[in-house]
């Protein structure tokens, strides 16, 4: 017979949401800032890695791509808003496989709008960086 803290850790655990909401923008915000915060070489590769993703097929976006995995730019909605992050300061010295293997996994898991919206968050990051 379980014992009455059993039953308690069994009703916390059936009762907790598994699914997060989707969008989650403290998610996508997160990678954004990562991948940010990778130097140019790195990022290549991680857009390398996650256009491949795209274009395999295992990476689902929101909005239409090519054969090579890049996306509309035409149709992208406005970037919302996101929550604020944690700062990741650049990255300098050789390049790390472990970050963008990390990165790339972690694109995988995202939901074909959370794909896209990091990809926007990117893109504005970038273009504000060379502003």
């Amino acid at each position: 017979m379980p014992s009455s803290v059993v039953t308690a850790f069994q009703q916390a655990i059936r009762s907790k949401q598994t699914a997060r909401k989707d969008p989650d923008f403290t998610l996508v915000a997160h990678c954004v800032a990562q991948a940010l915060a990778l130097t140019g070489p790195e990022l290549a590769l991680v857009t390398a890695g996650v256009r491949a993703g795209i274009a395999r097929g295992t990476f689902k976006v929101s909005v239409p791509h090519d054969s090579t995995g890049k996306i509309d730019e035409t149709v992208l909605p406005p970037l919302p808003k996101l929550p604020p992050t944690r700062t990741h300061f650049p990255r300098v010295g050789p390049v790390s496989e472990r970050l963008i293997t990390r990165l790339v996994a972690t694109c995988g898991t995202l939901t074909p709008r959370e794909l896209t919206l990091v990809t926007q968050g990117v893109r504005a990051g970038l273009a504000v960086r060379k502003a």
